[in-house]
């Protein structure tokens, strides 16, 4: 059995890509998701019903919010419905799964990533976003929070509709903080998640490990 040695859980690791995201719009805020397009599990129902909680607030500052997905299952007609019947179909758009050069480009146009999941393993997408120096929008449900908390890399909810409304507007009252928030972005992710930080960690791990032996 394995009962009493030593071990160590490994996590994922990301490219740094070779630029930035450095200029954020003045005039409206771009917020996009790129992910799977369950509505239960990436809380996207929770998104919706917390935009349509603020319409008025985000239509006056000129918010916009774009998800981007393979459309599976019926989960795009669902989401559409559910954009319909809130009555945001001006402030939230659907859009098919992108990747490569065209999903550089979205990020490079987007201000704030924003993912609300009731739970995950290790969100790619934000790290994604994160290293991109992308402000991010998430829920305690990813995972990730206490680090973004930590590093103060963006925004925080509670994994429910009240809580992602309130840090809506606060995303807006945060605005003039867009930059220093991807300072932070870019180093939550170098210190944390860079694979040569993950790789020297690991090195150290087996070498613990090995002088316990």
């Amino acid at each position: 059995t394995n009962f009493g040695k030593k071990k160590f859980i490994g996590t994922n690791g990301i490219d740094m890509p070779k630029i930035r995201k450095r200029i954020f719009n003045e005039n409206k805020i771009n917020l996009t998701y790129i992910g799977r397009l369950d509505p239960f599990h990436k809380g996207i129902d929770l998104m919706i019903k917390a935009i349509a909680l603020k319409k008025d607030m985000l239509l006056a500052n000129n918010c916009c919010f774009n998800l981007y997905g393979p459309d599976r299952f019926g989960w795009g007609d669902e989401i559409r419905k559910m954009v319909f019947e809130n009555g945001i179909d001006s402030l939230v758009q659907l859009h098919s799964e992108v990747s490569g050069v065209e999903k550089e480009e979205i990020l490079f146009n987007t201000d704030v990533f924003i993912q609300t999941s009731r739970f995950e393993g290790m969100p790619m997408g934000i790290l994604e976003a994160l290293s991109y120096g992308l402000p991010v929008l998430i829920t305690e449900g990813t995972t990730l929070g206490v680090k973004v908390r930590e590093y103060n890399a963006g925004w925080v909810a509670e994994t429910s509709i009240e809580s992602i409304a309130e840090t809506l507007k606060k995303v807006i009252a945060d605005k003039t903080c867009f930059k220093e928030k991807s300072r932070q972005a870019i180093e939550l992710i170098k210190e944390n998640f860079a694979w040569d930080k993950i790789a020297k960690d690991t090195v150290e791990k087996y070498k613990e490990i090995r002088s316990y032996e």
